[in-house]
């Protein structure tokens, strides 16, 4: 029997989801070329800049399970919103530049990145036919990898902003966070309407003793892909969190710089994320999701 066809609907809110995946990266590629040399340029140290990292991570981890008790609750797309808006927030206490308002916009970066990254993800799962699974999963990480790509080679714009236009180039890492700031909230904004068939249907009549059975029924190869998903995080944690800030002070780099070299390693990723699903398809899931896991 032939799959059954998408419906205009399950297309439109597809495309508000990828919208909403492709602002919300360039939002954080933005953010990441920028954050470490501006807080340099403010006089933290990488000390200091860790603590803060590990801080939005730990946040992060918190607000990643409330995002999928939400998620169930309330709605994947809200969630996804409201996490997406507070990112928002968030870039701009941090561009506010005083040492208050630079941890709080930390903490919310943290909780944001947690409700808005485990909601986007419950969403797409959402929205696609359990048979193109892989490709609809696939083609949202490939849409948020290309925003990251182009958020990062925006980099160059604090650079030519103090070049050309004479502004200091603290400010305008200020400018590039707020912008970073503004991308992320048109990005809450624009998955909000993104509800597909299982969204409707679950959103606000899930309770705690769904969650409490679902949780009960998960297989051991759930468990065993958190371990793995733990291991990557301990080593991301201790280098991807603190490269930025590395590079910035030992080679005197700043967003310009920073910035194309993750832009050229988003666009490859980017490009190599389209094509897992067909390698999937021809190899299996597992090769291509241990390829995966060696890149990242």
């Amino acid at each position: 029997m032939a799959a059954k066809a998408p419906s205009s609907s399950q297309n439109r809110e597809t495309l508000q989801l990828a919208l909403a995946a492709l602002l919300s990266g360039a939002s954080w590629g933005l953010a990441w070329a920028t954050m470490a040399p501006y807080l340099r340029s403010l006089g933290y140290t990488g000390t200091e800049y860790g603590l803060l990292g590990a801080a939005a991570v730990l946040l992060g981890a918190a607000s990643s399970i409330a995002g999928g008790i939400l998620s169930d609750i309330w709605g994947s797309a809200r969630t996804a919103s409201l996490g997406l808006s507070l990112g928002g927030l968030a870039y701009a206490l941090i561009a506010a530049g005083t040492p208050y308002w630079v941890a709080a916009g930390f903490a919310v970066n943290g909780l944001s990145a947690g409700l808005g990254m485990t909601a986007m993800q419950a969403l797409a799962a959402r929205l696609g036919r359990e048979e193109r699974m892989h490709y609809t999963l696939s083609y949202y990480a490939a849409a948020s990898t290309l925003g990251g790509a182009l958020g990062s080679f925006s980099g160059w714009l604090p650079r030519l902003a103090a070049t050309w236009a004479g502004v200091p180039l603290v400010d305008a890492y200020r400018y590039a966070l707020l912008a970073s700031g503004a991308l992320s909230a048109a990005a809450g904004l624009a998955v909000l309407p993104a509800r597909g068939p299982l969204e409707r249907g679950l959103a606000g009549r899930a309770g705690l003793r769904l969650l409490a059975s679902s949780v009960r029924g998960l297989e051991g190869r759930f468990y065993r892909i958190v371990a793995v998903e733990a291991v990557l995080g301990f080593g991301a944690a201790m280098s991807v969190h603190n490269i930025d800030y590395y590079f910035a002070a030992k080679y005197g780099v700043d967003s310009a710089q920073l910035g194309s070299v993750l832009g050229a390693q988003q666009l490859l990723m980017a490009a190599l994320t389209a094509y897992l699903p067909r390698l999937s398809d021809r190899a299996g899931g597992r090769g291509p999701a241990l390829h995966s896991a060696g890149l990242r």
